[in-house]
């Protein structure tokens, strides 16, 4: 009986159609373009509810339920409530 030699998942190879191959590189070429005109600025400190849930993903209630538990400061009241961002 032979053993069979077992290869990593990282040295197998996998067949993939050239025009597959040639869409995701199409992809890539266009990610950069994206990249390259991106810039990155800091979010201030203090964000309106719409923002600050846009800003982190979630929803205003949920900015609302971590106003409410003292996980995010607020000041002001309404929809002139800010909320302070944590820094990232």
């Amino acid at each position: 009986m032979t053993a069979r030699a077992t290869i990593p998942p990282h040295q197998q190879l996998v067949i993939i159609p050239e025009q597959t191959l040639l869409d995701i590189k199409s992809e890539i070429s266009e990610i950069k373009i994206l990249l390259a005109r991106a810039t990155i600025q800091q979010a201030p400190d203090w964000v309106p509810v719409r923002e600050a849930a846009r800003i982190k993903g979630v929803t205003t209630g949920t900015i609302r339920r971590k106003i409410n538990s003292g996980e995010l400061q607020a000041k002001g009241s309404g929809p002139s409530r800010l909320v302070k961002l944590p820094s990232q």
